[in-house]
């Protein structure tokens, strides 16, 4: 048994395998798999009155383009070769490196040092700045720990109890779907 949560518009139309939950994030509806795969709507099942409570089936994707504009069809055959001589607008490969050149007239003499390509000696340390802002280290300590686990642990007891609530809520409901809705829900129970 698998609890899924995705949008609505990413529903499957089938469910895998019998008993799987679905809750939809963006309409906070819940589905149930039943035996035939098809995904049950327990929101709009329970709600007053009951409505649109099986996930109809979802078509195939359509062509690309219209009119066959976009669709692209098998490469045709290759073309007569182009006549010589015309000019190419393409570069070809790259040739061999030619000789170098003569060496250059030595260059003048730099002034104070400003015109130097060589680095001058180190300078002397400067003064310890200020304590920088908190980094983005991230520790997770026992204390955040204990925070998850005790939302995890409230967030499981608050689904054990709309899911209770759910299976007194289905006593409403005609027999033969009460006895469906109320099977299930005990198999979700944790």
């Amino acid at each position: 048994m698998a609890f899924t949560s995705c949008k609505s518009n990413r529903l499957p139309t089938k469910g895998a395998r019998v008993g799987d939950c679905f809750f939809a994030t963006d309409t906070q509806n819940v589905y149930l798999v039943l035996a035939d795969l098809s995904l049950l709507n327990l929101s709009a099942l329970l709600a007053n009155p009951p409505h649109n409570v099986i996930v109809g089936p979802q078509g195939e994707a359509g062509r690309n383009g219209r009119d066959g504009e976009s669709i692209t069809g098998p490469p045709g055959p290759q073309g007569p070769r182009g006549e010589n001589g015309t000019d190419s607008h393409v570069a070809g490969p790259r040739g061999p490196q030619g000789d170098p050149g003569d060496r250059g007239p030595r260059g003048f003499c730099g002034r104070d040092g400003k015109d130097s390509n060589v680095a001058g000696p180190q300078g002397i340390p400067g003064p310890k700045g200020d304590k920088g802002e908190p980094g983005d280290i991230l520790h997770v300590g026992p204390g955040e720990i204990a925070a998850a686990a005790k939302r995890l642990r409230d967030e499981r007891a608050s689904m054990q109890a709309k899911l209770q609530q759910a299976i007194e809520d289905s006593e409403n409901l005609p027999p033969a779907i009460r006895r469906i809705v109320k099977g299930r829900l005990q198999n979700l129970k944790l």
